[in-house]
């Protein structure tokens, strides 16, 4: 977090490189579009301060209280190698949402729907696909896992 609040500081390209290199462990991924894109969505009017109210000590980041409440199934996905928000994070989730279904990619950082394009739609397709089957009705053990 660290490098966020780098960049908060003083949002350079530079210091979005470096972000990017936190985001996505393997640097064949790391393309000049890629980082001009973020670099550009970043520099978006609001765009750091709504990141800042979400990291921060403020109301936003107090949302784990409320998650054990959620009664739908819940898709979550990780990067094992995401030092943003590191996998000890997808754990907490998993002990703490009821029916959490996880898929944690060895090697992926950040952006995993990126990283892991294809397994990540097939993922998300299947989910969607088994929750408009009416898959809801599952007992919360069968979306351990994945």
């Amino acid at each position: 977090m660290r490098a966020l609040g780098a960049y908060r500081a003083d949002p350079t390209r530079a210091n979005m490189e470096r972000i990017m290199e936190l985001f996505i462990p393997d640097p064949a991924l790391w393309t000049e579009e890629l980082v001009e894109r973020r670099w550009r969505s970043a520099r978006t009017p609001g765009h750091l301060e709504a990141s800042a109210r979400f990291t921060g000590p403020g109301k936003l980041s107090q949302l784990w209280p409320a998650v054990r409440e959620l009664r739908a199934e819940v898709l979550c996905v990780w990067g094992q190698q995401d030092w943003m928000v590191p996998v000890e994070g997808a754990m907490r989730a998993l002990a703490q949402i009821p029916r959490l279904r996880l898929h944690v990619w060895a090697g992926a950082g950040h952006f995993v729907q990126y990283e892991r394009r294809d397994e990540f739609n097939r993922l998300v397709v299947d989910f969607l696909t088994h929750q408009a089957l009416g898959a809801a009705g599952c007992p919360p053990s069968a979306g351990r896992g994945a």
